[in-house]
C-alpha cells in the first residue's frame, strides 16, 4: 500500500518509489512488477525512462484500504471501554 500511495499523488521514477516507499531495490523491483501484472500500476516508458502510475484499479484498492482503516479506527474507538 506504501507504493500505491506513493504514485497517487503523480506519476513518478523507480528510484524516488524507493524512497518514498522506503523499500530496498530489489523488494521495490518485485513489488512494481506483481502490482503492474495485477493492474494497479502501469509503467510510461519515455526517452530510456520509465515512470510509474496508478490505474483506475489501483485507485479503487487505495479507497478501499483507507475505508477499511477508517472503519477499524471507528470500531476500536468505539469498543473502548473506561
Amino acid at each position: 500500500m506504501d507504493i500505491l500511495k506513493a504514485v497517487a499523488d503523480c506519476s513518478i521514477g523507480p528510484t524516488r518509489l524507493m524512497y518514498r516507499a522506503n523499500l530496498a531495490w530489489i523488494s521495490l523491483q518485485e513489488h512494481l512488477k506483481t502490482l503492474v501484472e495485477k493492474g494497479l500500476l502501469r509503467v510510461i516508458v519515455d526517452e530510456q525512462r520509465s515512470r510509474y502510475e496508478l490505474t483506475p484499479k489501483g485507485f479503487t484498492t487505495l479507497d478501499m484500504y483507507s475505508n477499511l482503516l477508517e472503519a477499524l479506527s471507528e470500531q476500536a474507538v468505539g469498543s473502548r471501554v473506561w
